[in-house]
């Protein structure tokens, strides 16, 4: 599933994947940058990430695709419904089935945090790199082991 000819040495593999986690979580620390941000626990985080990309979604599978527990997965809408992030709605062909999707507020959430998050980087990356390149990579990779999680 990817480009790399030869798996990555281990220390390198390593140091890679310790310089991602550190970044996401010096990024996280930056959202108390803007007090209107909306604070949200990891696997809410999770979740209303994935809300945002494939909109309105059943509960079931946001449980199966991210590999939570669905017990994880209802106490966190939950939370998202009380903050105001996330909606449900009735699924018209099954009565029993619900589906979630992100609000407005949601949305002005992640512009916020789009606004922190472009600032800490930007004084975080060296000039002249190419953020789009390094965004596509990173995804790509994040895609692959996600494929790959989901095969087994």
């Amino acid at each position: 599933m990817s480009d790399h000819p030869a798996p990555l040495p281990a220390r390198e593999a390593a140091r890679l994947a310790r310089a991602v986690l550190a970044l996401g979580r010096e990024i996280e620390l930056r959202h108390d940058d803007d007090p209107r941000i909306v604070r949200l626990t990891p696997t809410e985080r999770v979740i209303m990430r994935f809300v945002d990309e494939h909109g309105d979604v059943a509960p079931s599978e946001i449980a199966s695709r991210l590999a939570l527990q669905r017990s994880n997965v209802s106490a966190a809408l939950r939370g998202l419904v009380e903050k105001g992030l996330v909606e449900r709605t009735g699924d018209a062909a099954d009565r029993r089935a619900a589906h979630v999707r992100a609000t407005p507020l949601a949305r002005e959430n992640l512009e916020r945090l789009a606004g922190v998050w472009a600032g800490a980087l930007g004084r975080a990356l060296p000039r002249g790199v190419d953020a789009a390149a390094l965004a596509g990579i990173l995804e790509r990779a994040d895609a692959s082991l996600a494929a790959e999680r989901t095969a087994r």
